[in-house]
């Protein structure tokens, strides 16, 4: 039976809904402004009132009974995160940090996507509010604008539900309340309390509220964004350094584990396999890249082991903060941390890349067709947590690996037909792709993007939203089956 063609109405309404929110959202840097006085307070005024009047309208054609089916939510995913990034780049484009509009959205775009690349050449330059709104859009690109759409706005019913799965990274989506608007609320508000605890201990360490609170935002984001110039490096303190670094671990952990303990089910986060193999690669990475810096004289043990665990938790968890040049590494170091941009968190963390859970399983998968060859007639299935896994996920899981990997093929040929050297096109992408932040060459972490050409940083842009959105619920936009009726 053929069915009716997409619903306007709700994807108006979902892109409505969200250019309101970003709107409103604006009031944090307008209070940023008003304590600091920089003098930029008509950038968020100028932006609000053309962002909430275009929302409202938007909102005003999609009103009616709308219809949540797949095709709607994933336009409605694809178009909303855009007309956020748009809504986001309003404030950059208005102020005098910004030459271009293209700066101005890919700026927007790696805060929303919690990518960290900047084209900023100074960051200390720009206005407090500017600053905090960058800081800002990466923790609500953090927790997800859909996940904070679901939780503000009455419940979606199914529609909820498939705004969920298409926005929570991950080959699963664990619902962890009956109600998916209180799934979506428990991880607000676990996120709510990293980001409290984690701007307390800051304080402590010495940073002003207004540095401890903007990195707080960017580390439980696993964005990287910093207000100063020397990322994390601004302060030596090993304590500040620590903090960071455990909540990056932390943000880089699945949410559903927190819930689980907070409920008193703690040992589950012992037996889950995907934590487990997580903090192993971070143990194993950081052992290799330590001994490499200690053994090539670079560094002393201690700095070698802090520095060295940093890093690699930073870029493996797709934050992207630096405390040194990595660039100035030996050779094994930064191609160790440019394996581990593929990596990324846990599925249901913040973080971006392939996630531990796909490489976990595909490692199993792989281990079965090596043990097929010894019993060919055997019966066995590829788990994770001791439950096997559908071949349905599991065909999912390699199409993605595939798909992703062909796109940093792709993207990476495009850079180096800008003229980009094969260094600096391949971790430009493989960064944006896996929403990584800096680099290597022309975009190493002493650098930033504004020497890519135009076409580069849309280029670029394009594969922030990729990586953010897991690939799917865009390319399926490029079928024509999508656009048929059925």
């Amino acid at each position: 039976m053929r069915g009716a063609l997409i619903d306007g109405r709700t994807v108006l309404d979902i892109g409505g809904s969200l250019l309101v929110i970003m709107g409103l959202l604006m009031l944090g840097p307008l209070v940023v402004e008003v304590f600091y006085l920089d003098g930029h307070i008509q950038h968020f005024l100028f932006s609000m009132a053309l962002v909430i009047p275009l929302g409202l309208l938007l909102k005003f054609f999609g009103k009616g009974k709308n219809r949540f089916g797949r095709k709607e939510v994933y336009l409605g995913i694809t178009l909303g995160w855009l007309g956020a990034a748009l809504a986001g780049a309003l404030p950059f484009w208005f102020s005098p940090g910004f030459v271009t509009f293209t700066d101005a959205f890919f700026e927007s775009m790696s805060g929303l996507t919690t990518t960290g690349a900047t084209i900023l050449t100074d960051i200390e330059a720009q206005s407090h509010a500017i600053l905090f709104w960058r800081s800002f859009l990466q923790w609500l690109g953090g927790i997800g604008i859909i996940v904070l759409f679901i939780s503000v706005l009455p419940s979606l019913g199914v529609g909820g539900i498939l705004l969920f799965k298409a926005e929570v990274p991950g080959p699963t989506h664990e619902r962890l309340q009956p109600r998916i608007r209180e799934t979506a609320k428990t991880l607000l508000s676990i996120y709510l309390t990293l980001t409290g605890l984690q701007t307390l201990l800051l304080l402590m360490g010495g940073l002003s509220f207004y540095d401890a609170l903007l990195h707080s935002f960017t580390t439980v984001s696993t964005g990287g964004f910093s207000p100063r110039q020397a990322s994390v490096g601004a302060w030596s303190s090993p304590f500040v350094q620590m903090v960071i670094l455990i909540f990056m671990i932390a943000a880089g952990t699945n949410f559903a584990l927190y819930s689980h303990a907070i409920r008193g089910r703690v040992n589950i986060m012992r037996r889950d396999a995907e934590f487990k193999f997580y903090l192993a690669i971070l143990l194993v990475a950081t052992m290799a890249v330590g001994i490499s810096l200690y053994a090539s004289g670079m560094l002393g043990a201690g700095d070698a082991a802090l520095k060295g665990s940093f890093h690699v938790v930073s870029i493996t968890t797709t934050t992207g903060f630096t405390t040194a040049d990595y660039e100035l590494w030996p050779f094994f170091s930064k191609a160790l941390l440019v394996m581990l941009m593929f990596v990324g968190g846990s599925a249901g963390s913040t973080g971006g890349s392939m996630k531990i859970a796909r490489i976990l399983i595909v490692l199993d998968h792989a281990r079965l067709q090596i043990w097929r060859f010894l019993r060919p007639r055997g019966v066995a299935m590829t788990k994770l947590n001791n439950i096997a896994v559908s071949s349905e996920v599991l065909n999912s899981i390699l199409g993605f690996i595939t798909i992703y990997l062909l796109v940093f093929v792709m993207g990476t040929l495009i850079m180096a037909a800008l003229e980009l050297d094969l260094i600096s096109a391949g971790t430009a992408v493989a960064a944006t792709l896996g929403n990584v932040g800096p680099g290597l060459e022309m975009v190493g972490p002493t650098l930033d993007y504004h020497a890519i050409p135009t076409v580069g940083k849309w280029v670029l842009s394009v594969c922030m939203l990729l990586g953010r959105l897991e690939l799917f619920p865009i390319f399926v936009l490029f079928l024509p089956a999508f656009w048929r009726r059925y």
